[in-house]
């Protein structure tokens, strides 16, 4: 340690490489270790989720069953004929229906013996529409008909024509004397006649500990609990009281499967929940052990990887200590040669004794050197060629003053010997020079762009002799939009030669621009010769592709230049562009 503290850290590579080691090894260890205890974790509760999910299997495999003889029995009332004699029956005395409703109750009575889930029952009402009742079951007589009657799903059983409606878990309709039974499962049917007419109502209870005897013959962790959870979301049984009896089981909207475990918070604990669907019936059936429980053997697990890790951290250190050493050492030597350079205004070479990668830094150090020598005298060559290249520059800044010396010298000439001719043709011409060298922008304005091309035709006609005019149909705000520099020139030049000129008689060329959505259009339209299709595609000269290409380098492809002919009529030249000030 006492040499750790010699170090100085900011300008020691070798403490550099020393301390970013050891804080290398302390991230890249713990997020080993932290990562192999998540991955212990997580293959514990796949196996959990795995074993719950089997049981659940088992589980409600064993609750369809309960579930399903329950239909039954609502199957076995809605077909016999006893019961079917008691509701549609009209009794002149009271022995025949005290005789036939005991008949029921012996047939259900019968029944009862080959169904275990019998020792569950908390009674059977039946009430026919003929107002004659029968009830089966210890709770049977407690229960108040004509408050059972004024019930919501007393109805709504009606309408389902003879279909199973599932209540449930309800309170008890006994009431107080229930022993303890304070919740049953209930369905209610719809009975008919043999021929097909209403009869009555039977509902059918159960108390709501059923479920807890077939859960006893489940293999259930000491420290998990089991819930069953009916067709409506509420709790109907739980093994630990974990959940309130007839309380809405949580999140269970969000459940999407029909099977599989997710990581739940209850009463402000974590715990780690496996569930089953049973479809037949629309119950689930989840069992849940605190997360804590998973991590116990990881806990200890951790605790030795964390004193590995602090023992293995130690040694390590000590080891990289002396292999940074070795390593530092002939970069050490190389740093003295790179400080002889500061004192001394020149580099030397170093020699390369070792072919690891320092013997390959010094290679290179030996390479950089060559190449700055090399790069020194390709500045040298390159600083002579710009200065030739700057005074050709200033060379041929003399071209344009020595053409407008030359035009205004035939202008005065002209002016001498009176030719107005020559004098408008130079005029024009050094109009066209003096727009072309003053402005160095790539835009002009509309109207500067006109002028320019005013100059120009002035120019052509006195060429051809007066053999066609121009006529520009341009509103006065348009004129301050911008435009490229020279796009117009390339087709006034291409109208004139290949449309006016090989015409018999006199030719004439309409300008015309307009404001179309945010764009500017301008249409040149020459009443010549015209063109086919094939000649339309040689019209493109490089003149007018050069406008073409200008346009959509600078506006994009959705701008540009179109051609429209027809022979011996017209010809029309369609320029799109944004309007632009």
């Amino acid at each position: 340690m006492r040499g750790l503290s010699k170090l100085n850290i900011k300008r020691s590579i070798h403490a550099k490489l020393l301390i970013s080691f050891i804080v290398v090894i302390i991230f890249s260890t713990l997020a080993t270790s932290l990562w192999f205890y998540n991955i212990s974790v997580n293959v514990v509760e796949e196996k959990v989720s795995t074993s719950f999910v089997d049981n659940l299997t088992f589980v409600g495999g064993g609750v369809e069953d309960q579930l399903t003889s329950i239909y039954e029995l609502s199957e076995y009332i809605y077909v016999n004929h006893d019961v079917n004699k008691v509701l549609t029956s009209s009794y002149s005395n009271d022995f025949d229906y005290f005789s036939d409703a005991s008949r029921v109750q012996q047939v259900l009575q019968d029944y009862s013996l080959h169904r275990h889930i019998f020792s569950q029952l908390s009674s059977i009402i039946i009430t026919g529409n003929n107002g004659k009742n029968i009830n089966f079951g210890e709770n049977s007589g407690r229960i108040d008909l004509e408050k059972l009657r004024s019930k919501p799903w007393f109805e709504a059983t009606k309408k389902l024509d003879g279909k199973v409606l599932s209540l449930g878990l309800t309170e008890n309709d006994a009431g107080y004397a229930t022993f303890g039974n304070k919740y049953v499962f209930s369905i209610a049917r719809l009975l008919k006649n043999s021929e097909l007419e209403k009869s009555g109502i039977v509902y059918i209870s159960f108390y709501a500990s059923f479920l807890g005897d077939l859960l006893k013959t489940s293999s259930i962790n000491s420290k998990s609990a089991i819930t069953i959870v009916d067709n409506n979301g509420k709790v109907a049984y739980d093994t630990q009281s974990l959940i309130p009896m007839n309380s809405e089981y949580p999140a269970l909207s969000q459940i999407k499967q029909e099977k599989g475990s997710y990581i739940s918070t209850i009463s402000g604990k974590k715990y780690l929940t496996a569930y089953f669907h049973i479809a037949k019936f629309n119950w689930w059936a989840f069992q849940t052990i605190p997360y804590k429980e998973l991590t116990i053997d990881n806990n200890a697990i951790f605790t030795v990887v964390a004193m590995i890790f602090f023992i293995s951290i130690i040694f390590t250190s000590l080891i990289w200590f002396f292999i940074s050493s070795s390593i530092v050492r002939p970069i050490k030597n190389l740093t003295s040669v790179i400080k002889q350079y500061s004192t001394h205004n020149t580099l030397t070479k170093i020699k390369v004794s070792t072919y690891d990668e320092i013997g390959l830094l010094g290679a290179n150090f030996n390479h950089m050197i060559d190449r700055i020598q090399t790069l020194f005298e390709d500045w040298t060559d390159e600083h002579t060629k710009k200065k030739e290249a700057e005074f050709q520059a200033l060379q041929a800044q003399i071209n344009p003053h020595f053409i407008y010396n030359t035009l205004n010298t035939i202008r005065w000439i002209a002016i001498i010997q009176k030719s107005d001719s020559i004098k408008e043709i130079v005029d024009r011409l050094g109009s066209i020079l003096r727009n072309t060298f003053k402005n160095t922008n790539p835009t002009v304005t509309i109207g500067e762009e006109i002028d320019f091309i005013q100059d120009y035709i002035t120019i052509q006609k006195f060429r051809y002799n007066d053999k066609f005019d121009m006529v520009v149909k341009v509103d006065s705000e348009i004129l301050d939009y911008q435009c490229l520099k020279f796009i117009l020139q390339p087709f006034i030049e291409n109208a004139i030669f290949h449309g006016i000129e090989p015409k018999d008689g006199y030719g004439r060329i309409v300008l015309s621009i307009q404001y179309q959505e945010d764009d500017l259009v301008i249409f040149i339209e020459d009443n010549g010769v015209g063109m086919n299709v094939e000649e339309t595609q040689k019209a493109r000269g490089i003149g007018m592709r050069n406008v073409h290409q200008r346009i959509q380098l600078t506006y994009g492809l959705n701008y540009g230049v179109q051609i429209e002919s027809v022979i011996n009529e017209y010809t029309q030249i369609k320029i799109t562009f944004p309007a632009l000030k």
